[in-house]
């Protein structure tokens, strides 16, 4: 009735998988569990077994059940979106429901409650979500009523309860990227923050590098002759982990990461929560409104396109696969570079600017082109503080 399974992580961890297969008047039940050790998954299958012989639990799962199956199942990581919203279905009203009573008004039902505490869009995510859950548990045997998410889908973009995300076109003005400098500019007292937020928010508008990813850029993976650098976990639809891409970095940026400390293993070795605080805390100081740290990276974006770069050279910095990628992030806004003049890398003590046409010179020379588009040139994001 129950067996354990050897099975092994993506770094080789063994693990054991305690599986209940039960099957009365033609109904199944299925269940679950995976632990450490093979004597706490058998342990955990003779107690489980006993009660379901004594009559503790109805022989049809839940919706829990299914979601939990897809968690001890896969073999690849869940994303951390992906897992919250797992584990919220599982933990509201549609959690303790069986599989076969799950249909289009019972999610319509749970989708408008949700609406009462998030936005649109969000509901929509956890539909798509559910979706999958209603995907993957009915190929594993569970009796999940096909295309009920999708006609709750449907139903709720009619009432409105549901709509897409709104692509946000936010860029930070010149004066108020001023007023950000200024405020964690050194005072007599000191520095308004321990972090070097004027390096991190030039070097977010530069290298057009998510938070999460500035934080994790490490020493070994930066190339200053090349002028790339190795983004690890990079942001994928499919999975973050093992997606390592190489990037490519402007002068701009290759001179704030050479102006760092070398203390240990990673470039900016700080939280990335602490860095979202500061940063919303100046906002709030300054009176700068709708505001967020990732518009550097729409700025940075743009600011390329405005500067006459072709589509693959601005994905080979961006690290996108496909244009509609890129087209997210690109709100033009005139042409040129507007930060030809910025006095602010000079005065944060970035005063060297590599030359492009060195770097360039230099990558051709080693021919190490994987992770950039053929042809890429320097020239035109290079320039020389004097």
């Amino acid at each position: 009735m129950g067996t354990v399974v050897l099975r092994r992580r993506e770094d080789g961890t063994p693990r054991f998988q305690a599986q209940i297969c039960l099957k009365q008047d033609q109904r199944a039940y299925r269940e679950s569990r995976t632990f450490r050790t093979w004597q706490e998954a058998s342990d955990w299958l003779t107690h489980r077994e006993a009660e379901l012989a004594r009559g503790y639990c109805a022989l049809e799962p839940t919706l829990a059940d299914a979601i939990e199956s897809e968690f001890s199942l896969t073999y690849r990581a869940i994303g951390r979106t992906r897992t919250q919203m797992l584990r919220a279905i599982q933990a509201g009203p549609l959690g303790p429901m069986s599989c076969s009573h799950v249909g289009t008004k019972e999610i319509t039902a749970w989708a408008e409650g949700l609406r009462d505490v998030r936005s649109p869009a969000t509901v929509l995510g956890y539909l798509w979500t559910l979706e999958g859950v209603f995907v993957i548990g009915s190929a594993l045997g569970f009796r999940l009523q096909k295309g009920a998410v999708r006609s709750a889908i449907a139903l709720g973009r009619f009432r409105g309860i549901l709509a897409p995300s709104v692509k946000r076109t936010r860029r930070p003005s010149l004066a108020e990227l001023g007023s950000l400098m200024g405020y964690f500019e050194p005072g007599p007292s000191g520095s308004r923050s321990s972090l070097p937020m004027q390096h991190l928010i030039a070097f977010a508008i530069f290298s057009t590098r998510r938070l999460s990813e500035i934080t994790r850029l490490r020493w070994e993976d930066f190339e200053p002759m090349c002028s790339r650098v190795l983004v690890r976990g990079m942001k994928n639809a499919g999975s973050e982990r093992g997606n390592n891409v190489w990037t490519v970095l402007v002068p701009e940026a290759v001179a704030i990461i050479e102006a760092q400390p070398k203390e240990g293993s990673v470039i900016f070795p700080f939280n990335a929560r602490s860095i979202s605080t500061a940063f919303r805390r100046a906002t709030n100081s300054q009176g700068i409104e709708d505001l967020r740290f990732h518009d550097m990276r729409h700025d940075g974006v743009s600011r390329l396109f405005e500067m006459g770069w072709d589509i693959p050279e601005v994905m080979g910095v961006s690290g996108h696969r496909m244009w509609s990628g890129v087209q997210r992030y690109t709100h033009l806004e005139g042409q040129g570079d507007k930060f030809a003049d910025w006095p602010w890398l000079e005065r944060i003590g970035i005063r060297e600017i590599p030359n492009g046409d060195a770097l360039r010179e230099e990558q051709a020379r080693r021919k190490r082109y994987e992770g950039m588009p053929s042809g890429f040139n320097f020239r035109r994001g290079s320039r020389r503080w004097t």
